[in-house]
């Protein structure tokens, strides 16, 4: 992501490795707490400009080949998935694995990624603690409410599996857990 810093009145233009421009948002901020932290924490633009191209988040629109994982376990953070998908417009067909926590609203987190996914794969990921698990059931009926094409696949592996065989880009996202397990599915994690 490309974007213009305006720092001590000269403005810079700086790229970050990480996609969306919610990350522009985020580095600018991150200048800023560093500002105001005083000046053993401050750093120039040149230095940003330098260091922030090899930034990497784990599970923030991380792409590895056709798949793209993002952490995105609320409706403000979806909707951040949503535009980041939509501005970068990969290849179609595009299908969503969604597992959820059940304490997180899932109903709007359905609604938003109904808007940019061609169909959404419901599924519960392994690692989430039992009590916190949603009811998946629950949740391919309310996406079919919806109009929204949506089916169901207990296990996250099998679901990016059910995906790649159908679409072109799969995003594996809606909770750490999901994205944690479709990690070590395809070995791309170890387990801790």
């Amino acid at each position: 992501t490309d974007f213009d810093v305006v720092y001590d009145g000269t403005a810079t233009r700086v790229r970050s490795g990480l996609t969306g421009v919610e990350q522009a948002t985020n580095s600018c901020i991150a200048l800023a707490m560093l500002r105001a932290a005083g000046p053993a924490y401050q750093t120039s633009v040149s230095e940003a400009a330098v260091t922030l191209p090899t930034v990497r988040l784990r599970g923030r629109f991380e792409r590895v080949g056709n798949l793209i994982f993002d952490v995105a376990h609320n409706p403000a953070s979806m909707q951040a998935l949503a535009r980041t998908l939509k501005s970068v417009d990969p290849p179609r067909p595009l299908v969503a694995v969604l597992g959820v926590l059940k304490d997180k609203d899932w109903r709007a987190m359905i609604e938003i990624l109904a808007g940019v996914a061609d169909h959404i794969i419901l599924t519960a990921p392994s690692s989430a603690p039992l009590n916190r698990s949603w009811d998946v059931r629950e949740a391919v009926a309310f996406a079919g409410s919806l109009d929204c094409s949506a089916s169901l696949e207990s296990d996250v592996d099998v679901a990016i599996a059910r995906g790649l065989a159908i679409a072109e880009t799969v995003v594996i996202t809606g909770s750490f857990h999901t994205v944690g397990d479709g990690l070590k599915s395809l070995g791309l994690m170890s387990s801790p």
